[in-house]
């Protein structure tokens, strides 16, 4: 594994990047119906995202990067409150619910991984926009209920009658619009241009999930959203394992490839890929599955909260080119 004695910083205009999966999805799209006649629908359902190309490669990858950044000496002794305690105590709770009402607990689980999710987009807005504020807020949190609960329509609607479902749509409808207004005074607060073209592209991510709901491409809504996350969070975690090593070799399970000699923007998602692999091949049964990929959600969603905040060890290792 090579180990550059240069640190590595994030890219604000990568990051942006990342964002025309969006376009590409809606190229896609308009191609299948102008030309194909829609024929990438039937494979457009929820059932797609059972798939396990899907879930081990798009989603379970990246929490497995995640906490094999914990696997140092100095962090574990840092951190060791959050392993003893918050994060037994949120897993006894969380497969308690799960064994008392699984739909419950799987909307929970919907829900917090819309806030996850919208949070790192808002998140990273703010720092590369330089600014934050009530405007901010609002977006970030009409973003958060719109997406919330228009999944939750999509994912669970034998949840709900259809007045209930009607008056739903109105709400996301709503939060929809005001997420708009709210990113559109943001962005005139935003004090530079990539920050202003950061909040129109997550403004975008965002609208294209709404759109292929709409017209019956499910699969192509939670991928727009699952792979800006996904690649984002790997552009963290490739940039903080590089700069935390790069002197010494910290981390002991990536010690174990160092003859390998592959930098880690290869050796992160290589590996996290294969472990999650491994893990389903362990894990047969769907049931078990699901509960796994829930409880190892709660877990990411618990410790990426304490990781990356202001002053931690894990934020020390990041910072942002100009």
């Amino acid at each position: 594994m090579t180990a550059e004695m240069v640190a590595k910083s994030i890219t604000p205009t990568w990051l942006f990047s990342i964002h025309s999966i969006a376009l590409l999805l809606l190229l896609i799209f308009f191609v299948d119906v102008a030309f194909f006649y829609s024929a990438l629908l039937p494979y457009m359902g929820t059932d797609t995202l059972l798939l396990p190309i899907y879930v081990f490669i798009f989603e379970l990858p990246h929490i497995i990067a995640s906490l094999l950044t914990f696997a140092d000496r100095s962090y574990v002794q840092f951190y060791k409150k959050h392993f003893l305690f918050g994060v037994p105590l949120l897993l006894l709770i969380v497969g308690i619910l799960y064994y008392l009402n699984p739909q419950l607990t799987f909307l929970l689980y919907i829900i917090t991984t819309i806030y996850h999710m919208t949070r790192q987009q808002t998140g990273i807005a703010s720092i590369i926009a330089k600014t934050k504020g009530w405007w901010f807020n609002f977006w970030t949190a009409s973003l958060i209920i719109a997406t919330a609960v228009v999944l939750t329509l999509v994912l669970m609607p034998f949840l709900f009658t259809t007045t209930q479902a009607w008056w739903l749509s109105l709400t996301a409808l709503f939060f929809v619009v005001l997420s708009l207004v709210a990113a559109t005074v943001y962005v005139c607060q935003a004090k530079n241009n990539i920050g202003r073209l950061f909040i129109i592209a997550t403004s975008i991510v965002f609208l294209t999930s709404y759109f292929f709901i709409l017209v019956g491409y499910i699969f192509f809504a939670f991928f727009t959203l699952r792979f800006v996350h996904d690649i984002t969070a790997f552009t963290f975690y490739v940039v903080h394992d590089h700069n935390r090593n790069m002197i010494a070799m910290k981390n002991s399970f990536y010690a174990m490839f160092r003859k390998i000699r592959l930098p880690f923007l290869v050796i992160v998602p290589l590996v996290s890929v294969v472990i999650a692999l491994l893990i389903r091949i362990g894990v047969k049964e769907s049931s078990i599955a699901v509960a796994t990929m829930v409880l190892l959600g709660f877990t990411h969603y618990y410790v990426e909260a304490v990781m990356w905040k202001r002053g931690s060890p894990h934020r020390q290792q990041i910072s942002f080119s100009n």
